[in-house]
């Protein structure tokens, strides 16, 4: 089945100056399970010189998660294209100071690749310093210290905190975490104020995976956390997040982007989870259109007053495969098209879409229509969506394009459908 807003781009004049960000989880693949038509997809890119990356929310080295996706799709991946949600933290200049890390062990290790010499793994130190977690060893379990994944465990206290993925023992994590947060790192006294920074790399609540159903994620930790730290302190928790839906996640990835081709103005955003894809791409800066495959969290589309309209996909496909059917369809304007836009008195939007319009090399027969001019019943049925994009059909009427914020790629794209 099409949804009826899959859109092509006119390839002579978009393709070149088009880069692809790529969810992995929901779009390639579930669990250990390939997504079908997925490798064929990234394939075709390649072979049609479309600049790629892959963003994921997910934790562990680059390349073990490249190898990994290779493995399932059945194409190679190049590990220099994979961005998991901490690799922006190479650039944080925090290699001289003492981090303690939570999360699993894939997270540590690439911590460790990054060349953070006094970062100690919560495990380890749960194992060295047992007393500080009593319930962990309540089932049978004993502490073994062995020799630590990153720095050797101290009494010392840590100068910030940082979550990487999800750790599998919430209690031990949730204890030793705002234990750290609550302890003076010069004086080791524990207080009832957040005294280090906290770095959280994921804020997903959910993810796709082999259960049919989806499953609890990093950020579903930050909820909990937050709430303890609250109820505890009777302040709010101050966390520099990274990973998507955040802005940094975005900008990191265009400019990995623009290492392939700088001379990249578009850039599509695809992804299953509109609480992170979708609102990430949204958010991100006009260059950048969200695109939802229904593969992996999301079934449906979401429909305008039932999300948030930062939630809402400006494009909607049912998986990989069919978006990057559209990107490479080869469609040419050889007519003008006859176009109306709805718009409200000093409406920033409005503006916008009406410059991004001029901006649009395409033959375009332009009306704008105050939304005052129009029926009550219209009227009433626009004005939360102002600006509204619509297509004048030859046959009398029109079909809406667009309204609200929408992108310059976005806008492109839906335009040449109709080329």
């Amino acid at each position: 089945m099409q949804w009826t807003n899959n859109m092509v781009f006119f390839r002579t004049r978009a393709l070149l100056r088009t880069g692809v960000i790529l969810d992995i989880d929901g779009v390639f693949i579930r669990g250990k399970e390939r997504i079908a038509g997925s490798g064929a997809a990234l394939e075709r890119l390649d072979k049609n010189n479309v600049p790629w990356v892959m963003l994921t929310n997910g934790s562990g080295s680059e390349s073990k998660k490249a190898a990994s996706v290779s493995r399932i799709i059945g194409y190679e991946v190049d590990p220099a294209k994979v961005i998991v949600s901490h690799t922006p933290m190479k650039d944080l200049p925090l290699r001289d100071t003492r981090i303690l890390l939570s999360g699993q062990k894939g997270g540590a290790e690439a911590l460790r690749a990054y060349g953070y010499e006094n970062a100690v793994w919560s495990v380890d130190h749960m194992h060295a310093f047992p007393k500080q977690t009593p319930l962990k060893w309540r089932n049978g379990l004993t502490p073994q210290p062995t020799p630590p994944l990153l720095g050797t465990p101290s009494p010392t206290p840590y100068d910030c905190v940082a979550v990487f993925g999800e750790p599998c023992d919430w209690y031990s994590e949730l204890q030793l975490i705002i234990d750290t947060l609550l302890t003076n790192p010069k004086t080791g006294e524990m207080t009832n104020t957040q005294q280090v920074p906290f770095y959280f790399f994921n804020d997903d609540i959910t993810f796709a995976g082999d259960y049919p159903h989806p499953r609890l994620a990093g950020g579903a930790l930050l909820l909990c956390l937050r709430a303890l730290f609250t109820s505890i302190t009777k302040k709010e928790l101050k966390v520099n997040r990274y990973g998507k839906p955040h802005n940094v996640q975005y900008a990191y990835a265009e400019q990995l982007l623009k290492t392939q081709a700088p001379d990249i103005t578009n850039v599509m955003c695809v992804g299953d989870n509109v609480l992170s894809d979708i609102t990430g791409a949204n958010e991100a800066g006009p260059q950048f259109t969200s695109v939802l495959v229904l593969s992996g969290i999301a079934s449906q589309p979401p429909r305008h007053g039932e999300v948030p309209v930062s939630c809402l996909p400006e494009l909607t496909y049912n998986n990989v495969s069919d978006f990057v059917d559209d990107l490479l369809s080869e469609k040419k304007a050889d007519r003008p098209i006859d176009l109306q836009v709805v718009t409200a008195t000093d409406c920033p939007l409005c503006e916008h879409m009406l410059d991004l319009l001029d901006d649009i090399d395409m033959s375009m027969n332009i009306e704008e229509v105050p939304l005052r001019t129009l029926d009550t019943d219209k009227q009433d049925a626009y004005k939360e969506r102002i600006p509204v994009l619509n297509l004048k059909q030859a046959g009398g009427g029109t079909f809406e394009l667009a309204h609200g914020k929408v992108s310059a790629g976005g806008l492109k794209w839906k335009l040449n459908k109709y080329c």
